[in-house]
């Protein structure tokens, strides 16, 4: 696996982009920076607490990295959904990998609620109206705070 990315690849995936200004302090929804992946509050809180984990080096599939990184990405990806759900407290905890849409390794962290519309639709059935919740820095701070005790 390589260790830098190029120039190139940096400035056309977003989540490479989300990765360099975590790791230079300029990414208003970051929550933490690991070792391989970096925890960040989702672009939207439609579902309030949403975060996502995102590795730091540009991998299409989970398969494609070394054992070792597999393993303390997902470490990472368990750790989160604990201080959301000791954060958020809800009935569910999601995860979600695709990488259909983006093809940079990251996971989606949604915590349910059970007074939602339709707390066992697909999380991505009301997609349309994510925007409604879009993350301002401030929301983004907040849900931080929240979550960032129990990392």
């Amino acid at each position: 696996m390589e260790k830098v990315e190029s120039d190139q690849l940096i400035t056309q995936c977003p989540l490479c982009r989300d990765v360099a200004a975590a790791v230079a302090g300029d990414l208003d929804r970051l929550v933490a920076v690991r070792e391989h992946s970096i925890i960040v509050v989702g672009e939207h809180q439609f579902f309030p607490g949403y975060c996502m984990v995102v590795a730091r080096h540009h991998a299409r599939e989970m398969h494609d990295l070394p054992p070792e990184i597999q393993r303390e990405i997902f470490d990472d990806v368990m750790t989160l959904g604990r201080a959301i759900e000791h954060a958020f407290t809800p009935f569910k905890m999601n995860y979600v990998s695709l990488g259909n849409v983006v093809e940079h390794l990251h996971w989606h962290v949604i915590p349910r609620r059970a007074d939602e519309a339709d707390p066992k639709a697909h999380p991505w059935a009301e997609s349309a109206r994510f925007t409604e919740k879009k993350t301002t820095p401030g929301e983004a701070r907040r849900v931080s705070r929240l979550i960032q005790p129990f990392l």
